[in-house]
């Protein structure tokens, strides 16, 4: 008998929360003003502002980048044609350096491997 007691009281605060928030709800909605929908024009406007905007930073973004490709071009281009064996031994070492940093990631997932399976 207790706990249908606990029961019913809880439900009835339940309801009076309830009731509660939907009577504020409807308060808000009528001190919050309506604001109609955007018309069709004003979306086409706004779709076309964007796309200007992206339109702009894509080839802003385009032309910087063929800017520092044009510059890492020259800078190899000058040390190969003024320097060829400085610019060959450096091409070397990075192209070994590349090799063993492989390698050695190669054989630390090996290990990794065989103390699994242990």
């Amino acid at each position: 008998m207790k706990e249908w007691d606990e029961k019913e009281s809880a439900n009835g605060m339940e309801m009076d929360v309830e009731a509660r928030l939907v009577r504020e709800l409807r308060q808000l909605d009528r001190e919050v003003p309506d604001e109609g929908s955007p018309g069709l024009s004003e979306l086409e406007g706004l779709v076309r502002t964007v796309q200007a905007r992206q339109r702009q930073a894509l080839l802003r973004d385009l032309l910087l980048f063929w800017g520092v490709a044009a510059l890492v071009l020259g800078v190899v281009f000058c040390a190969a044609a003024f320097a060829l064996v400085p610019y060959l031994a450096a091409q070397l070492l990075v192209t070994v350096g590349a090799a063993a940093a492989c390698a050695l990631k190669l054989a630390s997932g090996r290990k990794a491997a065989a103390h699994e399976q242990e």
